[in-house]
């Protein structure tokens, strides 16, 4: 039997999309079998909890290097080849992780295994709130790489000009080792900091269970891929044909400099202080067009329904 060790050293949204890797490895191995070990976090273990593909998971503090393993992989693409800085951008995240690890990717779908009380959990959440519920990821202009966030009155003014919306932020109150903590927002009555209350497979079930999301490239915007609830996402410093999904509506201004998310230069990004290039107006616009006119909503067992 073909041992196969995994490190998980890439982000939790990577970690997400290659969650098809451990299928895909397993159904490559089918007839000679295999065994695969992860290794990584407590965050790791969380998104891969239950899924039946992996076989053995080990905490990195308590993992002892030893000899067994017959092949090694490390999720980690952003430090060895430099995606964004490498391959056209007509390169898909799956299209450089297939090159890159030798399997077939894309004919898997990302996937969570939640359980009852978790969905139970989330379902719960959104139902016993009086507005749609809208999830939002801010993370925050301090964090790296540089370019990727937007700027705090962003937030405060789109929460204030959409108050028949409840928005619920996700993310950390916790300093990481890419930066600081997700950006604190002006408290308001349609507003939920939720920040450090869900892990991450609750977060995806939240998006699910959202009437949409607006996020910039992050975790949140690979969760809804799984979920597959269309919403919006804002890039500056990476590009959409790279990190995107088709099922969002993606907004990004294509300057000649970007992407420099795996670039030297991304140490002076132009949008450093903050994704400049989109206003809360036109943000607004698009929520009235696609996704929330103001009008009453119906209620379903998934969550918030928008009316035909």
């Amino acid at each position: 039997m073909k041992e196969i060790a995994i490190l998980l050293n890439s982000g939790f949204g990577d970690l997400v999309l290659l969650t098809t890797l451990f299928e895909s490895i397993k159904k490559t191995h089918k007839k000679d079998k295999c065994r695969i070990t992860a290794i990584g976090n407590e965050e790791g273990a969380n998104i891969l909890f239950n899924n039946p593909y992996v076989d053995d998971f080990i905490l990195s503090d308590r993992f002892e290097p030893k000899g067994i393993f017959d092949e090694v992989i490390n999720t980690d693409m952003s430090n060895t080849i430099f995606p964004s800085a490498m391959y056209r951008s007509k390169y898909h995240y799956f299209d450089i992780a297939e090159q890159h690890f030798g399997y077939p990717l894309k004919k898997y779908k990302p996937y969570l295994y939640h359980t009852p009380e978790e969905v139970s959990f989330v379902k719960n959440f959104v139902k016993e709130k009086d507005k749609p519920v809208v999830v939002i990821h801010t993370t925050n202009v301090k964090k790296q790489p540089n370019g990727k966030a937007l700027v705090q009155g962003f937030w405060n003014e789109l929460i204030h000009d959409n108050h028949n919306l409840l928005f619920a932020q996700l993310g950390t109150k916790d300093k990481t080792l890419r930066g600081d903590a997700d950006m604190n927002l002006t408290v308001q009555k349609n507003y939920l900091d939720c920040r450090g209350q869900f892990t991450i497979r609750q977060s995806a079930l939240l998006v699910k269970n959202s009437l949409f999301h607006i996020t910039v490239d992050s975790v949140i915007q690979h969760l809804s891929y799984w979920a597959q609830k269309p919403g919006i996402v804002i890039f500056g410093s990476s590009s959409p044909a790279m990190q995107g999904h088709s099922h969002n509506t993606n907004i990004w201004d294509d300057r000649e400099c970007s992407p420099c998310v795996d670039n030297i230069k991304n140490q002076n990004c132009c949008q450093i202080r903050g994704i400049n290039h989109v206003t809360v107006p036109e943000i607004n616009t698009i929520i009235r067009k696609k996704f929330f006119d103001g009008k009453q909503r119906k209620k379903v067992d998934s969550g918030w329904k928008i009316e035909e």
